[in-house]
Order: structure tokens, then sequence, then C-alpha cells
């Protein structure tokens, strides 16, 4: 499981503890849980137009913990 952030445009965010995050070609932003290749479970969608930035939460090039930005453009995912 990984922590996302979601900035919203009306101001406020969140965060979401997922294993897949993803921009799909249909224009939402989703977020995953999954056991198996095959067996996922959605956890949250927004649609991408109310979303103003995604980060992950992982290690940054110095190691520290940090919140890094994923595209605003789609598609794309990430564990």
């Amino acid at each position: 499981m990984t922590q996302f952030r979601i900035d919203l445009k009306d101001g406020s965010n969140t965060v979401v503890e997922a294993d897949l995050a993803a921009h799909t070609r249909a224009g939402e932003i989703v977020f995953e849980t999954g056991t198996t290749d095959t067996d996922w479970t959605r956890l949250a969608r927004y649609r991408a137009e109310d979303v103003t930035a995604v980060y992950r939460r992982g290690p940054a090039t110095d190691g520290t913990p940090a919140w890094t930005r994923q595209p605003t453009a789609g598609p794309w995912w990430c564990y």
C-alpha cells in the first residue's frame, strides 16, 4: 500500500491508501487495491477536471519521505 494525496479544485485535499493510482483515458483518476493481478477493488474515483494534483508518498532522491507529483496529463498509472 502507498499513500496518495489528492488536491481538489475546491481547495480541499485528501489522502488515500491504495496499491494503484491511475488517470484513465475516460478522464477519471482512480485508486484501487488488489490481492492478485485480476482481483482489484476500486477505493475511490474522481473526475480529472475536479483534481488539481495527485501526489505519491515515497522516498525522495536523498532517501527521505516526500510527496512526488504525478503527471497532470494522462493516461498514467503508478504503484
